[in-house]
């Protein structure tokens, strides 16, 4: 028995969750010139701190993509079909370009059967069910 398989790509948006800031050391030795009378001081060396921030981002899924996600998930297991969700933005340019289905995603979430068969936008549990039904 063929196993069949369903593919649902979704698009997440790229988030700022977090923002840390590191304290860098750095020594200073300010120049000093020769003291009158020919002799130097020593040399004054002090520590001051450069703060540098960093901003963390996540890839996060929009909540109705979410619901969708889970919802085909648990149609499909009840079918028995294979699931592939598939977030494109984490795929890079270069396999987007050899990907023929991905170039003609414009609406997510997209859920493609190996049939052929599509469904864009919006999903509702019934359109889904039937979906994988005709497949």
């Amino acid at each position: 028995m063929e196993v069949r398989k369903v593919t649902l790509y979704v698009k997440s948006v790229k988030t700022a969750v977090d923002m840390e800031t590191t304290p860098r050391p750095r020594v200073v030795v300010p120049n000093q010139g020769p003291a009158p009378g020919g002799m130097a001081p020593p040399p004054q060396v002090y520590v001051t701190y450069d703060v540098e921030s960093e901003t963390r981002y996540a890839y996060v899924l929009p909540e109705d993509q979410k619901t969708v996600v889970e919802m085909v998930e648990q149609i499909a297991r009840a079918e028995g079909l294979d699931i592939e969700v598939v977030d494109v933005t984490k795929i890079g340019r270069l396999s987007r370009a050899f990907r023929k289905d991905l170039r003609r995603l414009k609406i997510f979430p997209t859920l493609l059967t190996d049939s052929g068969l599509k469904l864009e936008g919006s999903l509702s549990k019934e359109q889904v069910e039937r979906l994988l039904r005709e497949s």
